[in-house]
C-alpha cells in the first residue's frame, strides 16, 4: 500500500500529482491510515495471536518461513513500542510498515480472525482480492459498473 502510494503526488508522476496540494493530500492522508488510533489495536491483537500462531504451525513451515513470520512479529513489536514512546514519528512508523509489508502478508489464519468474513490476498501481488461489485450490481462479470 505505501509502495503503491508512494509515486503519487510525487514530481514527475504527472497530471495534477506535481502540486504542493496534492503532495499534502498525499501525506496527510499517509499520516491518518498510519495513525496510532487507526493501527495500534489491530497490532496489538497480531502480536498476541502470533507467537500461538508460530508454536502451532512451526512443524509445518520451512525454516525460511518461521523467519519470515518471527521477524514480522518483531517489526509488529517496535511499531507498537514507536506508538508507546512516540506516536507521531511517522517516518519510523512508515518505515516499520514498508519492511514488514516486503516480507509479505501475515499468515492467513490471524488476518482472518481479525477481519469480519475474513479476506483473500492475491499469491503473486499481495493485495487483498475484492468482490466484483459489478457483477454483484448486475453488471456482466469484471465490467466496471461505475464507467
Amino acid at each position: 500500500m505505501i509502495a503503491a502510494l508512494g509515486g503519487v503526488g510525487a514530481p514527475g508522476a504527472g497530471g495534477d500529482g506535481d502540486s504542493p496540494e496534492m503532495a499534502g493530500l498525499m501525506e496527510s492522508m499517509m499520516h491518518a491510515l498510519l495513525s496510532k488510533d487507526v493501527l495500534q489495536q489491530p497490532m496489538a491483537e497480531i502480536a498476541e495471536k502470533y507467537p500461538v500462531w508460530i508454536a502451532a504451525n512451526r512443524g509445518k513451515l520451512s525454516d525460511e518461513e518461521v523467519q519470515k513470520y518471527e521477524r514480522q512479529l518483531e517489526l509488529v513489536k517496535e511499531l507498537l513500542q514507536v506508538y508507546d514512546e512516540s506516536p507521531d514519528d511517522m517516518p519510523r512508523v512508515a518505515a516499520l510498515m514498508e519492511e514488514m509489508q516486503a516480507l509479505g502478508q501475515p499468515p492467513q489464519e490471524i488476518v482472518q480472525e481479525l477481519v469480519p468474513g475474513g479476506v483473500q490476498f492475491d499469491s503473486n501481488t499481495g493485495t487483498p482480492l475484492l468482490p466484483d461489485l459489478g457483477a454483484q450490481a448486475g453488471a456482466p462479470p469484471g465490467t466496471c459498473a461505475v464507467m
